[in-house]
Formats: structure tokens, C-alpha cells, sequence
């Protein structure tokens, strides 16, 4: 993909909201600011190469326990990012309400 290259990376927003774990190679600047919470969170890993990838894919089959993880905090990442949006645009909406009603 993308991101074992100096291409910089796909969008972790959509595994994300699928509520998958999310494996990626080192490169990921096209989308630093939404990996960042990911790694964080532990829904997303980064990893150097495709053999790093395929060891990160054993390690997730051979431990359901850390993919079962990865996955909620992949969902719960979803939800919080889903629920500043809204909250958002019913600011936006309040606001153009308010200044043209």
C-alpha cells in the first residue's frame, strides 16, 4: 500500500469506522493527524515493511484478546470522532439560524 513508500500514506478514517484494526507501513504523513490518536488509542499500528505487516497479521490471529482490543478502541475512536462532527454541525446550524432567522 501507500504508506510501505514515501507516498504517504491512506486514509485510516474508513477501517476506523468499520471498527477494524488498522496496520499501516511507516509512512503516513498524508494522514499524520488522524494516526497519531489511532496509535494511540492502540487501534492502529505502524510497522517498517510488508514482513513487519504480515508478523503484525500472526500476532493478531494467534492473540484474538489484542485484536478484539484494537478494534474497540478502532470503534470507540469512530464514535468520539462522529460525535464531534455532529456537534459541530449543529453549531454551524444554530449559528446560520440565529444570524439569518
Amino acid at each position: 500500500g501507500g504508506s510501505l513508500f514515501h507516498i504517504g500514506g491512506h486514509n485510516p478514517l474508513e477501517p476506523a469506522d468499520a471498527g477494524a484494526a488498522i496496520l499501516s507501513g511507516p509512512y503516513t504523513r498524508n494522514f499524520a493527524e488522524s494516526f497519531a490518536p489511532l496509535i494511540s488509542l492502540g487501534a492502529a499500528q505502524t510497522t517498517s515493511d510488508a514482513q513487519d505487516i504480515s508478523r503484525a497479521v500472526d500476532r493478531f490471529l494467534q492473540n484474538t484478546d489484542a485484536l478484539t482490543s484494537a478494534c474497540q478502541a478502532s470503534k470507540q475512536f469512530s464514535s468520539k470522532r462522529h460525535a464531534k462532527l455532529e456537534d459541530i454541525s449543529d453549531l454551524l446550524i444554530d449559528t446560520l439560524l440565529h444570524d439569518h432567522g
